[in-house]
């Protein structure tokens, strides 16, 4: 699932997802269809912008990793600090290259499962998702 207001950026994504073989189930571009989609679709992977119009992305992620037990990857130009508890594994700090998100995601989901991770995307920061 990729959640982000952006057209051009959420496009972005979805090429570069695809073209790692991920199945991308949907691009919504604010919080309460993301929310609604995520309880429906349960989806195993996420990249969730934090600013959102309208909505905050934060929830979104909160939602996702709670309830469905997805790997979320927040993608903020916010300082890191700020997004503790917002349920995600990892921050990609923009601006990021689209092409490593696969590589991100796959990354926070050997983070999550206390697996080592030998080589970590450029601008990709574990958080906290407490």
């Amino acid at each position: 699932m990729i959640v982000e207001d952006e057209p051009f950026i959420a496009m972005a994504i979805e090429d570069a997802l695809a073209d790692d073989g991920f199945e991308v189930c949907g691009v919504y571009a604010a919080e309460a269809p993301a929310i609604a989609a995520a309880r429906t679709l349960r989806p195993a992977f996420a990249v969730v912008d934090v600013r959102l119009a309208p909505g905050d992305g934060r929830r979104v992620a909160r939602v996702l990793s709670e309830e469905c037990g997805s790997v979320v990857i927040l993608a903020s130009a916010e300082d890191i600090a700020t997004l503790g508890g917002a349920g995600a594994t990892g921050v990609l700090s923009k601006p990021y290259d689209a092409t490593l998100v696969g590589t991100a995601l796959v990354t926070a989901a050997r983070w999550m499962a206390g697996l080592h991770v030998d080589h970590v995307p450029a601008r990709l920061s574990p958080l906290a998702a407490g």
